[in-house]
């Protein structure tokens, strides 16, 4: 991906891109950032190691920084999910919170992503989401876009509320408190 990354970067001529190859839990760095994006990253990560990789990050976010997360989330409940070949854990956007609270920044934005994953209940079981994930799989770029059109299909026949389904993508914007 980095090499696919550095091509991309050539490619569009961009001079103030840096990539690093290094453990998450190791990262550092002297730069400042105005920006940390962690999209589907935090939810792969242990809670010890993830207030490890936040408290890293402080010495290299600028006074204006901002932290967004839009990793898989579980609206009511802690779950973490542990097979043979996968491993995450949805918090609640109430655990980022604190999570982030306890490197000095708070919550001040919070957006609905797309609807896709908040699906009712007897929607979300495990053949349908090994279904919806193969579709997803073999169908890229075009299934992303099929996905945001039926969400927006769904929200405008049937809307339901912000809290509506188990799961979701919200995008959690955090500053300096």
């Amino acid at each position: 991906m980095l090499s696919y990354a550095r091509t991309k970067a050539e490619d569009m001529k961009l001079d103030n891109v840096t990539f690093i190859e290094c453990p998450l839990t190791e990262f550092t760095c002297t730069d400042k950032f105005d920006l940390i994006y962690f999209s589907g990253v935090s939810q792969y990560v242990e809670d010890c190691d993830m207030e490890k990789v936040l408290s890293n990050l402080v010495p290299a976010m600028s006074e204006r920084a901002i932290i967004l997360d839009r990793s898989t989330a579980n609206l009511f409940s802690r779950e973490v999910s542990i097979t043979d070949s996968y491993f995450s854990i949805y918090r609640t956007p109430d655990e980022i919170n604190d999570l982030m609270k306890s490197i000095g920044y708070q919550l001040v934005y919070r957006k609905r992503s797309y609807r896709f994953l908040r699906m009712p209940p007897f929607l979300n079981r495990p053949g349908i989401n090994a279904a919806v994930a193969s579709f997803i799989t073999h169908c890229q770029p075009y299934s992303f876009y099929l996905m945001l059109a039926f969400s927006a299909f769904l929200d405008a026949i049937r809307p339901i509320p912000f809290e509506g389904g188990q799961r979701t993508h919200d995008f959690l914007l955090f500053r300096r408190a």
